[in-house]
């Protein structure tokens, strides 16, 4: 994760991992650990959604971050590519939510 809401994000514990032959998502808010239901849909393209989330809880610093990362990927209806070999995802108004670089 490079960037949430428009806000550089330079931690390399804060990740996402996209199996989507097994439709899973799981990754690293920088404290916590997520893991979740990956959707698409085959009619719409680029569409993309999580559901069925759980999440650690551990005791973090006080951190807006996570919890802007746990609300992105809640509003997250589509993903994109972005420059150099980034992926975007956006909410239902096209607004950027978080950009993805490749590990």
């Amino acid at each position: 994760v490079t960037g949430i809401n428009g806000r550089p994000i330079d931690d390399e514990e804060c990740n996402i991992f996209f199996d989507v032959a097994e439709g899973k998502v799981h990754g690293n808010t920088g404290c916590n650990y997520f893991n979740g239901d990956l959707y698409t849909s085959p009619n719409e393209a680029f569409s993309l959604s999580f559901g069925q989330m759980g999440v650690t809880r551990m005791a973090c610093p006080d951190n807006n971050m996570e919890t802007a990362m746990l609300l992105a990927l809640e509003q997250t209806t589509n993903a994109r590519p972005g420059r150099n070999g980034s992926a975007v995802l956006y909410d239902r108004n096209g607004n950027t939510l978080i950009v993805l670089e490749r590990m």
